[in-house]
């Protein structure tokens, strides 16, 4: 056996395998797996609808709020002083 003949043959033995049928299948590489974040536990939404003193309306996504009292307390910091405001968990 000549020195070529070894060699293709040490190659094609490291890059597959010979299968049932006498084909080659090749080596599999293995992947590593994407780091990824955990997920984040997303709290209640709530959207609120406010009324200024002039007449203007506004509406507000609130996140971050644990209850009503808390999405309530944000807006009002958030606005100032309101005629009216409605406050709803979204679903």
């Amino acid at each position: 056996m000549t020195l070529v003949v070894f060699q293709e043959i040490l190659l094609l033995t490291r890059m597959g395998q010979k299968n049932h049928q006498g084909g080659f299948i090749m080596a599999q590489t293995q992947r590593k797996r994407a780091l990824t974040a955990p997920p984040v536990a997303i709290g209640p939404e709530f959207f609120a609808v406010v009324r200024h003193l002039d007449g203007r309306c506004e509406r507000f996504i609130v996140r971050r709020a644990s209850d009503l009292a808390d999405a309530r307390e944000l807006v009002e910091i958030e606005v100032g002083d309101v005629r009216s405001l409605l406050i709803a968990q979204r679903h």
